[in-house]
């Protein structure tokens, strides 16, 4: 890949880092497993990756950002919705790491 966004959930960093392309750019975007993470230095060395941090952006960012979800139709990945009383396998399930994409909680209202 020649970006990844990387949103910081456990051992995700090295998958990312196995995923860029040579030169790659991995954009991290989150903290989900906190600030400490162990990386696999070899990669970033061997393949010249770029890991760069990004931060919330400006009101003004926002509103850009959602009108172009709206223009261009952008619907997010989900994994699994699950009823309210199952949150606790969806717990269990985003713990695994298995899940691709969002797992959201229906609350049956």
């Amino acid at each position: 890949m020649d970006h990844v966004l990387e949103l910081g959930g456990r051992e995700s960093i090295n998958r990312s880092l196995a995923a860029a392309r040579v030169g790659g750019r991995i954009m991290i975007i989150g903290v989900l497993s906190g600030f400490s993470q162990e990386i696999a230095m070899r990669s970033i060395y061997g393949k010249n990756l770029h890991l760069i941090g990004l931060s919330v952006g400006s009101r003004r960012h926002f509103e850009d950002m959602c009108q172009a979800i709206a223009e261009h139709q952008l619907r997010p990945v989900i994994d699994t919705t699950l009823p309210f009383e199952s949150v606790p396998d969806g717990l269990r399930r985003m713990e695994s790491g298995a899940h691709q994409g969002k797992i959201c909680v229906d609350f049956g209202g």
